[in-house]
C-alpha cells in the first residue's frame, strides 16, 4: 500500500491528512499531491509500455534476422554457382562441385590480365603449368616478366592476333562429346542449353595452353 501523501505547510513542515484537521487549504494541497502522484504513475506506466514495445520490436527483428540467415544458409547449400565459364559449378558444400583452382601469380594474355573467374578450371590448371619459352614454331611466346625474382610469377603470353589471317589460324573451341572427369565418368550437364548432352567445351585457349605445357614437358631432360 502506498504511503499517505504529505502536505507541506507554510512553515515548511509536513503532515498527512490524518495528522491534522483538513482545512480548505490543506484539501487543496492534498489534491495537488494526489494529482502529482497520479501524473508520476501515468509517466511510469507510459515508460513501461514504451519499454515493452521496444522489447517486442527487438524480438521481431531478431526473429526476422534468424529467418533470413536460415534462408541464406539454405540457399548457399544449394547454390551451384554455374556460369558460362564454369558450367560444372563450384560449391564446397555440395559434393562434386569443388572450387576451381587458384591462379598462381599474374599472367598477361596478349596484354590483358587473366581474370580467374572468367576462365574454365582446365584453363586455370594449364595456366599454372606454362613456362617461359617459345612455342608453335616460335609464334607463341611466353615471357617471364620478373626473371630471377624469388617467389614471383609474372608471365606475358604473346601470339599473332592483329593479322586476321594469323588470328584465323588460332585454335577454335569445339565440343568434346567423349570428355570424362578425373574418375573416368563422362561429363553431363555441361551444356546449359541441353543438360542431357554429354561432354564438355574445349576452348581455343585451353588447346593453346595444353600445347605449350606438353611442349615444355617434352623438352625437359629425363633424369636418371
Amino acid at each position: 500500500m502506498a504511503p499517505e501523501p504529505r502536505l507541506v505547510k507554510t512553515d515548511g513542515s509536513t503532515m498527512t491528512p490524518t495528522e491534522a484537521p483538513l482545512t480548505v487549504g490543506n484539501a487543496l494541497e492534498l489534491f495537488k499531491a494526489l494529482l502529482a502522484e497520479n501524473r508520476a504513475s501515468q509517466v511510469e506506466a507510459a515508460q513501461i509500455q514504451a519499454d515493452a514495445f521496444q522489447q517486442a520490436q527487438l524480438a521481431v527483428a531478431k526473429k526476422l534476422q534468424a529467418e533470413a540467415e536460415s534462408a541464406d544458409e539454405k540457399a548457399m547449400k544449394t547454390f551451384t554457382n554455374r556460369s558460362a565459364f564454369n558450367p560444372q559449378g563450384e560449391n564446397p558444400l555440395i559434393d562434386g562441385l569443388s572450387p576451381r583452382p587458384k591462379l598462381v601469380g599474374e599472367i598477361l594474355w596478349v596484354g590483358t590480365p587473366v581474370v580467374p573467374h572468367e576462365q574454365t578450371r582446365w584453363e586455370i590448371e594449364l595456366l599454372n603449368q606454362i613456362e617461359a619459352g617459345a612455342y608453335h614454331n616460335g609464334e607463341w611466346v611466353v615471357r617471364d616478366m620478373e626473371p630471377g625474382v624469388k617467389g614471383s610469377r609474372k608471365l606475358y603470353v604473346h601470339f599473332p592476333n592483329l593479322d586476321p589471317d594469323k588470328r584465323a589460324d588460332l585454335p577454335n573451341g569445339y565440343w568434346d562429346s567423349q570428355a570424362k572427369d578425373a574418375a573416368g565418368v563422362p561429363f553431363q550437364g555441361m551444356d546449359q542449353q541441353n543438360p542431357l548432352r554429354k561432354g564438355r567445351l574445349v576452348t581455343g585457349m585451353e588447346q593453346m595452353l595444353r600445347g605449350m605445357v606438353e611442349a615444355a614437358a617434352a623438352r625437359q631432360p629425363i633424369s636418371a
